[in-house]
């Protein structure tokens, strides 16, 4: 089973605690960890956190930091964009519940002096109807952290089954939270880097497998620990992905479209498709391309901006819309 640990231990309220008492003056990575039940390598990661979202730090001896001249929560001045910003986090912790909404609302109201209601911004979230279970929340991020391997029970459309796996990252995507995992039998122990041949294996589509997190009925964490892919083929799994659809190594779906009327002036001004690029505009239309890596990261899009969108290539790509769209049709009324 996961190590217990109170809610001050979790990386959300641990960084609201450090924040706080950065506040008051100077703070010990090892009085910290000690605190916190964790490594002081922990810790360090937690203040280059706090360090890159703009609280400077300064620090004056070995394991002693403090906030940076002119730094502090009661005077601290955030311009429209920075507001903006912490309004769309504020409504994405909203949308996770429980505590992290809880943690957040704390943060917002310290930061601003006012409600997330009060402020001039508001961003629109898809909401699940689950959320996920805060238990198994926590037992999912300890295991990413410490780089243990888990086993769950996972109720998926044809019924429910116990899987091993080493878990890589939770991923907020539409309003889900989903669990990126290997196989534990693709994982050893331990290990010293990967090869180039390992890492080759690694990119392969099927190396990884996506879970929604909500249908994860039970998990224990293990003893036995994984190494991790490379941080560069995580990376390149994850880049340029515009939805969980996209999360893969494999994009191999090059995709050309012909936009006009609102559809053109809408994606020439917001990039929707995954490695999306103008290819031609004109008064007339735009044609677009985009590297995809599942026709579901075009065909919700398509559907949506109809008439005023057409796929050009690939045909096979065309022809599904079409399916789809005569299907419906065919329903009764």
């Amino acid at each position: 089973m996961a190590k217990k640990r109170t809610e001050g231990d979790k990386k959300y309220f641990r960084i609201l605690n450090i924040i706080s008492r950065l506040n008051t003056g100077p703070v010990k990575t090892s009085d910290l960890a000690a605190e916190f039940d964790i490594s002081i390598r922990s810790v360090q990661r937690d203040l280059e956190r706090i360090n890159m979202t703009g609280f400077g730090l300064d620090t004056f001896r070995k394991g002693v930091y403090q906030f940076a001249p002119g730094i502090s929560l009661r005077d601290l001045k955030l311009s429209n964009e920075q507001f903006s910003v912490l309004v769309l986090m504020h409504d994405m912790a909203a949308q996770m519940g429980g505590t992290l909404e809880t943690a957040f609302d704390k943060i917002f109201s310290r930061l601003t002096g006012s409600s997330g209601s009060d402020s001039p911004f508001h961003a629109i979230i898809q909401r699940a109807r689950q959320t996920l279970d805060s238990g198994i929340r926590k037992d999912l991020e300890f295991a990413i952290e410490n780089r243990r391997k888990i086993k769950i029970n996972y109720n998926s459309t044809r019924g429910n089954s116990d899987r091993e796996l080493a878990p890589l990252k939770l991923i907020f995507s539409d309003g889900f939270f989903y669990l990126l995992a290997a196989p534990a039998t693709q994982t050893a122990g331990r290990q010293p880097a990967a090869p180039p041949l390992a890492e080759k294996r690694a990119q392969k589509a099927d190396a990884f497998v996506k879970y929604r997190a909500d249908k994860i009925t039970k998990l224990d964490v293990l003893s036995a620990e994984f190494s991790p892919p490379p941080k560069k083929v995580l990376d390149r799994l994850l880049d340029g992905a515009t939805s969980i659809w996209g999360v893969t190594a494999s994009r191999g779906l090059r995709v050309r479209l012909r936009l006009k009327g609102p559809a053109a002036d809408f994606f020439k001004r917001k990039e929707v498709f995954p490695r999306q690029k103008t290819i031609k505009e004109n008064s007339k239309y735009l044609i677009l391309e985009s590297s995809a890596a599942h026709p579901m990261e075009i065909i919700p899009h398509v559907l949506q901006w109809l008439p005023d969108i057409e796929v050009l290539e690939p045909v096979s790509l065309k022809t599904e819309i079409q399916d789809r769209i005569t299907a419906y049709l065919r329903k009764p009324g």
